[in-house]
């Protein structure tokens, strides 16, 4: 007799919840502070999940399947990933986000102008802050790359503190550099610093010629025809500082070749004085050299007093006197400037002077509350009484009952 029995059974295989993911940074480098994080998932046969970053503070999420989380500061954050499904199965991971510290590059130099053939001394400041954030502070700058601007480059792996670089001047011109250094961790993050501008200069020849002008006491300074270079240029204000002197005493420091100089009231010397006027040409820094000075011939001036006044202004130009609406005058004792829109509404006004008379507060083109006004013309009126009692010619009496003189400027936009 043969007994037999037979069990049939079906095993059953759950099905494990699974993930996939796609990371990506911003910036793409993963350098730097405020990066930010993107975790693009799917999932597959998840029900439920929890994602957590051990940032500070710490991110955790149970609801969203994806993650855009922005990191402060840099460091090594541990995201965890728990995926669960219905049947019971779960699934957890740990994968290590990696955000590096990005350096900041940046040099000093001794000076901005020099001669040519003296050293322009580059000093590295570069930097790399919250390094101890990152492993321990374990980054550091693996190379630095100097662009000096012409046409040499170099690559160091260990670089020195401080080092000299000599330039020269092309053609006998006035020469502007612009140094780049870049600089590389060894976690690739980059940095750039350009250097705005090194001139280097030639030697200047200083020529200086002095002429009256129609106004008392007021004479043309002029270093127009002063040169640089050779074959020699006409050695250009953008490049140079033009600073006059007299023994009045005065020093006028202009980056313009040409002045006009108003002497002062000398009522109690009516048989004037004679003053030793000089023009002295010298780059930025001028404890450097690359300098040249021209005297005028002694200079006799009889008479000081005036008021002049310009008929335009243009806020927007590039500096110089163009940019302000100031007259220019000296020895006065009782001065109002008052500047109207064409319906007669006062838009400024300043009675402010210095200890020599002279008018030190400027329009530039705005009203009482500072904003910008349209171009156009306006009404300038001035009160004004010299030092000596006199007063400044052409002036009369307003419905005010004030004597002034009032003329127009035209603001350039």
């Amino acid at each position: 007799q043969h007994c037999s029995s037979i069990l049939t059974q079906y095993p059953e295989i759950l099905v494990m919840p699974k993930i996939t993911f796609i990371e990506s940074f911003n910036p793409p480098d993963k350098c730097g502070e405020d990066v930010n994080y993107n975790f693009d998932a799917t999932h597959d046969n998840v029900n439920s999940w929890s994602y957590l970053i051990d940032d500070s503070p710490n991110y955790s999420d149970t609801t969203t399947e994806d993650i855009n989380h922005e990191f402060a500061l840099p460091g090594i954050y541990n995201l965890t990933i728990n995926i669960h499904n219905n049947n019971g199965c779960n699934n957890t991971s740990d994968t290590d986000i990696h955000i590096f510290p990005e350096p900041i590059a940046n040099f000093t130099i001794n000076s901005d102008e020099e001669c040519e053939g003296e050293p322009i001394i580059f000093t590295d400041n570069s930097t790399l802050p919250n390094d101890p954030f990152y492993d321990n502070g374990s980054s550091y700058i693996a190379e630095w790359y100097w662009d000096y601007g012409d046409l040499n480059n170099y690559n160091y792996t260990n670089f020195i503190f401080g080092h000299g670089y000599v330039y020269n001047t092309i053609n006998e011109d006035i020469t502007i550099y612009q140094p780049i250094l870049t600089i590389v961790t060894d976690n690739n993050c980059i940095s750039e610093y350009q250097f705005s501008d090194i001139t280097i200069h030639p030697a200047p020849t200083a020529v200086l010629e002095v002429s009256q002008l129609p106004r008392p006491g007021l004479y043309l300074f002029d270093g127009s025809m002063s040169t640089t270079g050779n074959p020699p240029i006409l050695a250009s204000s953008s490049l140079f500082n033009y600073i006059f002197s007299t023994t009045e005493p005065n020093s006028l420091n202009y980056q313009e070749e040409t002045i006009e100089y108003q002497f002062s009231s000398n009522s109690a010397h009516q048989n004037g004085f004679v003053y030793d006027v000089s023009l002295v040409i010298i780059n930025e820094n001028s404890l450097l050299g690359c300098r040249d000075t021209a005297w005028a011939p002694p200079l006799y001036v009889d008479y000081f007093k005036g008021l002049f006044v310009p008929n335009t202004l243009a806020p927007n130009s590039s500096g110089g006197e163009s940019s302000i609406f100031l007259p220019k005058g000296k020895s006065l004792d009782e001065y109002r400037l008052e500047i109207f829109d064409k319906f007669g509404n006062i838009l400024w006004l300043s009675e402010e002077l210095d200890g020599d008379g002279k008018p030190l507060e400027g329009w530039d083109g705005t009203d009482l509350n500072g904003i910008a006004l349209p171009q156009g013309t306006y009404i300038w009126k001035i009160h004004a009484i010299f030092s000596d009692g006199s007063t400044w010619e052409g002036m009369e009496y307003n419905n005010s009952n004030a004597k002034v003189k009032q003329g127009a400027v035209y603001l350039i936009r």
